[in-house]
């Protein structure tokens, strides 16, 4: 069971997520925090998202995060906060995302890189988004994704459209760089999981 944190605490981890220190640099923002922390519920891993989404944005910016909560009217679906910092990533990371929570959980950050730029997504670029925003963790040089992240992807009806090709492409573009790629016996499984329900469509 994860562990919540109290008021002091959700604050201060809040803080050092947001202004990249323990104590606030806006007033006006600090008369929001408690609000915004409310649908976090002191759920370590919601601060540090919603942190990290409204790190370096102004109080009206704040405001209007505040309004996308209140949207989720029932405020132990804690979801919510998750998704308002999944929403505005570009297509091309929101794919990279799509990608890790399917196939590359646990697996090394340079591998995966290499199977995403073959694959046209810019990971150079989009994981160290990813990161910045709490959405993957990096750790021992293999990207991680907390399981309540990985149930913000979408149905399989509903993945972007270059998913399903690049999927049905992996297999080739394995083969052909067979002397680059190591392919292991997890990502083959998931590989096969993920695309039976694909070939169905």
């Amino acid at each position: 069971m994860v562990s919540l944190l109290d008021s002091r605490d959700a604050s201060e981890l809040f803080f050092r997520k947001v202004f990249r220190s323990d104590r606030p640099s806006s007033s006006t923002c600090m008369e929001l925090t408690p609000n915004i922390l409310e649908y976090a519920q002191g759920l370590p891993l919601a601060i540090k998202v919603v942190g990290s989404f409204l790190y370096n944005r102004d109080a009206s910016q704040w405001r209007d995060s505040l309004g996308r909560l209140k949207k989720y009217p029932d405020k132990k679906e804690v979801t919510g906060v998750l998704q308002i910092s999944f929403e505005p990533l570009r297509k091309e990371e929101r794919e990279i995302f799509l990608h890790i929570a399917c196939f590359f959980r646990g697996q090394r950050e340079e591998y995966v890189k290499q199977i995403l730029d073959v694959c046209g997504l810019h990971p150079q670029i989009g994981i160290p988004v990813l990161k910045e925003r709490s959405l993957i963790a990096i750790e021992n040089q293999e990207i991680h994704m907390h399981d309540m992240l990985q149930e913000l992807v979408p149905p399989t009806k509903s993945r972007p459209p270059r998913l399903l090709p690049c999927a049905k492409g992996m297999t080739g573009i394995l083969l052909q760089r067979r002397a680059t790629f190591v392919i292991g016996p997890f990502f083959l499984s998931q590989f096969i999981k993920c695309m039976k329900p694909m070939q169905r469509h």
